[in-house]
């Protein structure tokens, strides 16, 4: 089996601590309901103690009777203490195992990882230029298709020039504002601005952007 990258590795550590975490999630919600039964059967215990007491005091239970129901109270209220530690402990036991795991992960960052982070950083830059000059290329396949139905608005116009109807030609076939955004009413173009690059490197998208291709 290959031997795992310094990134897989560190994946494999922050999967380690989500377990940790879940773990003593689950650990901690057992102990606060081990508590909670606890108390309400303690507290039930000490009102059948007092009965069982007042029977003793009566003679209508012996010693042993009323020691042995003692004992049970006891008991449940050493465990109580045990319990109610275990709630107080989790956090500071979870610190300390996230804490391995830190140590761990920690000695990739500032070895192996940072390596491999660099490497994978400038191997996906080329990727980014290659869809921008993939973009580009669009762009321009898409503007020969426009460029060549509104080149009929410049011939119309040249001859107008040429049968005297106007003195000047001032129309282009060219017109690629015709695609970027206006902010006059908003419009959404086809240019890419830093903030949508940010957005859409953390997986956000324009909402505009959304519904205007829908």
């Amino acid at each position: 089996m290959a031997k795992k990258t310094a990134v897989q590795q560190m994946e494999s550590l922050f999967q380690q601590t989500e377990s940790i975490r879940e773990q003593f999630t689950v650990a901690l919600e057992n102990a606060e309901n081990e508590v909670a039964e606890l108390i309400e059967a303690i507290e039930e215990g000490e009102k059948h103690l007092q009965d069982i007491y007042k029977n003793y005091v009566l003679n209508i239970v012996s010693l042993d009777a009323y020691q042995s129901e003692k004992k049970l109270l006891d008991d449940k209220k050493a465990i109580l203490h045990v319990a109610e530690k275990k709630v107080a402990d989790i956090d500071e036991l979870m610190k300390g195992e996230l804490s391995e795991v830190y140590s761990e992960a920690y000695s990739l960052l500032i070895g192996d990882f940072s390596k491999e982070e660099r490497q994978i950083v400038a191997d996906r830059k080329k990727a980014m230029l290659k869809a921008k000059h993939d973009y580009l290329k669009a762009v321009r396949s898409i503007g020969e298709e426009v460029i060549s139905v509104q080149n009929n608005r410049v011939w119309m116009s040249v001859l107008e020039v040429e049968l005297g109807l106007k003195s000047y030609n001032y129309t282009s076939a060219v017109k690629p504002e015709q695609f970027l955004s206006n902010s006059y009413d908003s419009t959404v173009g086809a240019e890419i601005s830093v903030d949508e690059f940010n957005g859409a490197y953390a997986g956000k998208f324009d909402y505009k952007l959304l519904n205007e291709i829908e």
